[in-house]
């Protein structure tokens, strides 16, 4: 008797023991990795991507960068991730495909199709390890105007995430007048359990005119990291190294 009891108690313990494993090991295998720019998401609700030039054309067309990383793991038999721009009622952000074709390097595993308003970015996903570098070029104009954008990544078995993103360009001095201006517009304007949740991108750059198009020089290694602080009540700039490089108090 105390022989099977045992052998019951070492069974039972041995099939908990396999399936916290084949747990664990499911998710290992549904790690989906995006990047926005220089940073990495961490479950924010909203990201506001603020670009700023200093020119005295605001209402020509533009050819500006939105720039995002993708890959890893799905739980489906296919290694394909798709990650979908719905443009909205922003379509007119949307730039022509000859404009966006993607670099010969990459056409194997990328495949970018435009439908209306969507424009989707197929991954045949190699390896787990790798992420796919993305680059999609808008029409945004430096008028201040907000054009609210939702990225989202599926497999072919489920939708992982879609998250809300904002970009917004301005005509200013330089990146500090940019973070400056934004703060005091916009953000002072949210509640502070909002801010947490929300990370704020600035890219201030040069610009280069080619034919109709201005084009921006979009380097993320230039690029700022907003994030809020609700324990000081502060704003935090980061660069692209994490390194803090200002603090800012909120005044309410």
């Amino acid at each position: 008797m105390k022989k099977t009891l045992i052998f019951l108690i070492f069974t039972l313990l041995t099939s908990c023991a396999n399936k916290i494993n084949d747990a664990k090991k499911s998710s290992s295998k549904n790690k989906i990795k995006l990047k926005i720019g220089p940073t990495w998401y961490e479950n924010e609700s909203e990201i506001d991507f603020i670009y700023g030039i200093k020119t005295a054309e605001t209402e020509k067309n533009y050819i500006t960068e939105f720039h995002f990383s993708f890959g890893g793991k799905t739980l489906c038999d296919t290694k394909k991730i798709v990650a979908r721009i719905d443009f909205g009622t922003n379509e007119n952000l949307i730039l022509s495909d000859s404009i966006n074709q993607l670099l010969p390097a990459t056409k194997e595993i990328i495949k970018r199709v435009r439908n209306k308003s969507n424009v989707d970015f197929e991954f045949m996903n190699p390896n787990p390890g790798i992420l796919a570098f993305t680059i999609e070029k808008v029409n945004l104009k430096p008028n201040g105007k907000k054009n609210k954008i939702y990225l989202s990544l599926s497999s072919d078995c489920k939708q992982i995430l879609k998250l809300p993103i904002n970009l917004t360009k301005y005509n200013v001095e330089n990146i500090e007048k940019l973070y400056e201006n934004y703060i005091a517009s916009e953000l002072s304007n949210h509640p502070k359990d909002e801010l947490i949740h929300k990370k704020v991108i600035f890219s201030f750059n040069e610009t280069l005119k080619s034919g109709n198009y201005i084009i921006d020089f979009v380097d993320q290694n230039n690029m700022l990291v907003l994030t809020f602080d609700k324990e000081t009540n502060e704003y935090l700039i980061h660069n692209t190294e994490k390194k803090l490089l200002k603090r800012i108090k909120r005044s309410t």
